[in-house]
């Protein structure tokens, strides 16, 4: 078995233990994960092995922000998503970026990366999200 046969058996029977449906094209995913419905493409391609991107349908209200591991993470005062995005740059060396925007949050995570790294992530966050006392978006 092929690396990324053997990466791509390991999401499928991940995404099964989830009750997670097949998304749209091959090693895709849509379902909910902590609460929060999420799109997750594993980037397993029969070319190779690229990033794997959570897409969570959150609605955070914020303007577009991208946030990198390169990226100064000494923040003031921001939004609890924010801040749970740069906390989980910090650790996670799997996670690579983050966009947050108005009505969802992108998870960029290293090719090959495992389900455990990926429901950890969407774990932090959609806590972050519905913590109580959560900064809110300005009124527009």
């Amino acid at each position: 078995m092929t690396a990324r046969r053997h990466i791509a058996a390991g999401y499928a029977a991940w995404a099964d233990e989830r009750r997670l449906a097949e998304g749209e094209h091959d090693a895709a995913y849509v379902g909910v994960l902590s609460g929060v419905h999420v799109q997750i493409d594993t980037g397993v391609r029969d070319s190779g092995l690229y990033a794997v991107v959570v897409r969570m349908a959150i609605a955070c209200g914020l303007e577009p922000l991208l946030l990198k591991r390169s990226d100064d993470v000494g923040a003031a005062r921001e939004d609890r998503v924010v801040a749970a995005a740069r906390e989980l740059l910090r650790e996670s060396s799997a996670l690579r970026s983050v966009r947050v925007d108005e009505d969802a949050v992108e998870l960029r995570l290293n090719a090959g990366s495992d389900g455990g790294a990926i429901e950890a992530a969407v774990r932090r966050i959609a806590d972050a999200w519905r913590s109580p006392g959560r900064a809110q978006a300005p009124f527009r």
